[in-house]
């Protein structure tokens, strides 16, 4: 497993670099909702749906924003040893088609989770799935990371890149509820039912052009 190995002049260096990267791609950023308020003295667990190459850099972008606590990035093993410098602004790696690998990295992730200063970012479909498909092939790895002692909570978050009468396309961005591991412990479902949801309040908010802020403007 390639854990993750933060250097502040690399963090300095992409973050700059992704600003332009997406206002150069993106037309607008929306943001549906606030960012939830999550105590200080909770590490927090952000899964996101994965609709495609860009999900992680959209993630970047938000929580530099809105969250202070240190970013790590579950990443294939294969991708982050041919692109490694995503290590030094907090990308580990996971090798799926190795059980010992995804155990070691499931115990890496609640290591990295037994820290309140720490924030793991980890898709629970595992692969890119279209916005529209239903339902969404979720796996058990967010619960396997999770145990009862853990000091953190779980954040669904939703992406949609669409399609407007503007050159460029656009990002929207809806957070779900905070759920406590304990929740997803005692029955995954309610976090599928949960993950689900936010996927479609997202699809009406963006039908119905439905927008917070546009974090496009901050870049």
């Amino acid at each position: 497993m390639i854990p993750a190995s933060h250097r502040k002049w690399a963090l300095v260096f992409f973050n700059r670099y992704l600003d332009r990267l997406i206002k150069k791609n993106f037309s607008h950023f929306y943001l549906v909702n606030d960012f939830p308020v999550i105590e200080n003295d909770m590490s927090i667990l952000i899964t996101p749906n994965h609709i495609s190459w860009w999900d992680g850099f959209f993630c970047q972008v938000f929580l530099r924003r809105y969250d202070h606590r240190k970013i790590h990035l579950m990443m294939l093993e294969e991708q982050l040893a041919k692109h490694w410098y995503f290590s030094r602004i907090g990308a580990y790696s996971i090798e799926p088609s190795k059980p010992a690998c995804v155990l070691e990295t499931f115990r890496y992730t609640r290591s990295i989770l037994g820290d309140p200063a720490n924030l793991a970012i980890m898709y629970p479909q595992g692969e890119i799935e279209p916005f529209f498909k239903r339902p969404l092939s979720l796996k058990q790895g967010v619960r396997s990371v999770l145990n009862e002692r853990l000091p953190t909570r779980v954040l669904p978050v939703a992406f949609s890149i669409n399609h407007y009468n503007e050159k460029y396309p656009e990002i929207a961005l809806r957070f779900g509820g905070v759920i406590k591991p304990s929740m997803i412990l005692e029955d995954f479902n309610f976090y599928v039912d949960a993950f689900h949801q936010n996927v479609s309040l997202l699809h009406t908010a963006v039908e119905n052009r439905e927008f917070k802020k546009d974090i496009m403007k901050e870049l």
